[in-house]
């Protein structure tokens, strides 16, 4: 693991995979340390709206989405309860009018989703790190005159510590979902 890395990022799901090939394909040092050995289908991930396409594409990763074989959806049609279906098929939402340039939302399977993306970090340069079960987060001296706090990182694979598993970085990115048990972060210390 290279170490000071630029930007460390705990989770390398969408947003942290997207993170981090955008910041290495700008020149940063990136380390990404995620939980999972291989991503599991979960119910998340799985249709990004037309703001998030514009956004993936801001950030470079929409072919990288595209590529592992995700689906345009230009329109929606909306089921419920209170009206008919024939109705429902009849009135579509137009997705694909939401923004101008994007065609509507994207739709891949999460494991597809991620596995792509944390691939391009890798591509790009970041440091991928997998099987990360626990954080342990240091916190450095005060600011220095640039303005700049370094944190210890060290991370354990089970139960034991790995060889080579202390990063020290300027910036401490968590890209976890909110109730995440796959990896916990503890802050030791403080300025």
């Amino acid at each position: 693991m290279p170490t000071p890395c630029d930007v460390l990022i705990v989770g390398g799901g969408i947003a942290g995979s997207s993170l981090a090939t955008a910041l290495a394909r700008d020149g940063s040092n990136v380390v990404v340390l995620e939980a999972s050995r291989s991503f599991e289908d979960r119910v998340r991930g799985e249709s990004m709206l037309p703001w998030g396409v514009l956004e993936a594409r801001e950030v470079e990763v929409e072919q990288t989405l595209l590529d592992a074989g995700a689906r345009m959806t230009p329109q929606w049609v909306h089921y419920d309860a209170f009206v008919p279906t024939e109705v429902a098929r009849a009135n579509p939402i137009p997705t694909g009018m939401m923004l101008p340039g994007i065609g509507g939302s994207m739709n891949l399977r999460h494991p597809e989703a991620c596995s792509a993306l944390i691939d391009a970090a890798a591509r790009a340069g970041t440091c991928v790190v997998r099987g990360v079960t626990d954080v342990v987060v240091t916190a450095g001296t005060k600011p220095d005159h640039d303005g700049e706090v370094t944190f210890g990182v060290a991370t354990r694979f089970g139960s034991r510590p790995s060889p080579g598993s202390t990063a020290s970085t300027d910036v401490l990115i968590a890209a976890l979902p909110v109730s995440s048990s796959s990896m916990t972060i503890e802050v030791l210390g403080g300025m």
